[in-house]
């Protein structure tokens, strides 16, 4: 059951981000805004935006520079979002990027310079495109980041202990690499192996956080989502003993070989490997059940609904999948895309009262209209 939705995007102002020179746009109590256009014109860029808000980075680019104007030094993104209801006022939100004279990144809340740490948290975002299907068959680092990125949304310190815990991982290699305790007559054994056992403790205090938050969102899922699917999750908890047991073997390769950076989500079909056995439409429908899982997550920690971002979904479900999405926006804000040419959603009275339709084009949008 969904929560009454306490937080709202109420206007969001871009400035030479993407193809964006300037946009100011207010969603007017819109529940639905549906942005349509021919392809290329701005539409994913525009959910881009919303979700940097969510998350501070986006999901197409680890370069924060490739979303600067061609033409332009900087960009900023501002939302202004009604959060919950103990919460009477309005809460400002803002990402700055500078290319030139130097690089750098600002965030504010409220027009106050802030951390990232105290930056996401205040607006929670779930995105559903069809390109994640390979989160579910692709390289393990993806379901890695998948669940990390759910992580940082719905625990305040989630932020500090992942970045403690990958310092201490790259910390730890660098220290692999930089000598060998075997062949390097130079090396001091007794100092290093004691900062290594430095390393090690931060790996093992924050990679047990990380992996109880594994277990419990797994655990959560499962108990959700309907069989023949299974998501398998066995993390290895007696980290300080690997650590050891493993020192001669990470010394010849140079990293650190055990940890929730090496670890994988294992998801089944039928008993076998997703990848070999599952179709594309049986992968929609679990990745459609893993977004049912992400928001209901999001409201049992946050007491209100994330911000839902649909881009350009519908055009790939079959008609059991569309009612499975049509069953999540009533009650949630909702940004879709609709590429031109197709048909918009069907939807009942209820819903097409609460849409407003959008075109953009050339990074441009109009004032919008309802759906007929």
């Amino acid at each position: 059951m969904l929560y009454k939705p306490h937080m709202f995007l109420k206007s969001l102002h871009l400035q030479h981000f993407r193809n964006y020179d300037a946009l100011d746009i207010d969603f007017a109590n819109a529940n639905i805004t549906i942005l349509t256009g021919k392809n290329g014109q701005g539409k994913s860029n525009f959910l881009e935006a919303v979700y940097l808000l969510a998350l501070t980075k986006s999901f197409r680019t680890r370069k924060v520079e490739n979303m600067v104007k061609w033409d332009r030094d900087f960009f900023r993104v501002i939302g202004k979002i009604a959060p919950a209801q103990s919460a009477p006022d309005d809460i400002t939100l803002e990402k700055c990027v500078v290319n030139l004279p130097k690089k750098e990144k600002a965030f504010k809340k409220n027009d106050v310079k802030v951390k990232r740490e105290a930056f996401i948290g205040h607006f929670q975002a779930v995105l559903f495109r069809p390109e994640d299907l390979i989160m579910l068959t692709g390289e393990p680092g993806l379901r890695r980041q998948y669940l990390n990125n759910i992580q940082i949304q719905t625990d305040p310190h989630a932020l500090a202990t992942l970045q403690s815990y990958h310092k201490a991982v790259q910390e730890r290699n660098a220290l692999l690499q930089g000598r060998s305790l075997l062949r390097d007559q130079h090396f001091d054994q007794d100092r290093n192996l004691e900062t290594l056992d430095l390393w090690n403790q931060h790996i093992v205090t924050e990679g047990n956080k990380i992996q109880e938050f594994r277990e419990k969102f797994i655990s959560f899922a499962q108990s959700r989502i309907e069989k023949p699917y299974e998501l398998h999750y066995a993390p290895k908890k007696n980290l300080q003993e690997l650590l050891e047991k493993n020192l001669e073997k990470d010394l010849r390769l140079g990293v650190t070989t055990v940890g929730p950076h090496r670890e994988d989500v294992k998801i089944t079909f039928q008993g076998h490997d997703i990848h070999e056995s599952a179709s594309r439409g049986q992968l929609r429908r679990l990745m459609i059940l893993l977004k049912k899982v992400e928001i209901e997550w999001m409201q049992r920690c946050s007491k209100q609904n994330p911000i839902l971002l649909l881009d350009d979904i519908f055009s790939e479900l079959d008609s059991e999948n569309k009612a499975e999405i049509m069953q999540i926006l009533p009650e949630a804000q909702v940004i879709m895309t609709i590429a031109e040419g197709n048909p918009l959603p069907e939807f009942n009275a209820t819903l097409k009262a609460q849409s407003t339709v959008r075109r953009i084009h050339q990074g441009e949008i109009d004032s919008g209209a309802g759906v007929k």
